[in-house]
């Protein structure tokens, strides 16, 4: 399982990803398989009208939490959410889904 230190770090890795359409790596880097391709394409979008590196630009995941949440309930990815969890290696992506 592929884990991150840092958000920009993660951030990097999902836009890079979506830029080289590879849901292989994004479903290898994630607990959960992915999403319906259409979800995914949703996010490429969102990406590509705003890019995640520059959406998410001085962000950190928090110090004292166990999970953390990128998106979802309409907000900077509509309802796409991108959960994260924490690990002993570092933060990794639980789960990219769609809430409607």
């Amino acid at each position: 399982m592929r884990a991150f230190s840092d958000l920009s770090s993660a951030v990097d890795f999902i836009a890079d990803a979506l830029d080289r359409n590879d849901n292989t790596a994004l479903a290898q880097a994630s607990w959960a398989p992915l999403p319906a391709d259409w979800v995914i394409e949703r996010l490429k979008e969102r990406h590509e009208a705003t890019p995640l590196p520059q959406l998410y630009a001085g962000k950190e995941f928090p110090q004292d939490a166990q999970d953390f949440k990128l998106g979802g309930h309409a907000q900077e990815l509509g309802h796409i959410h991108i959960d994260f969890a924490k690990s002993a290696n570092g933060w990794e992506i639980a789960r990219i889904w769609m809430c409607r």
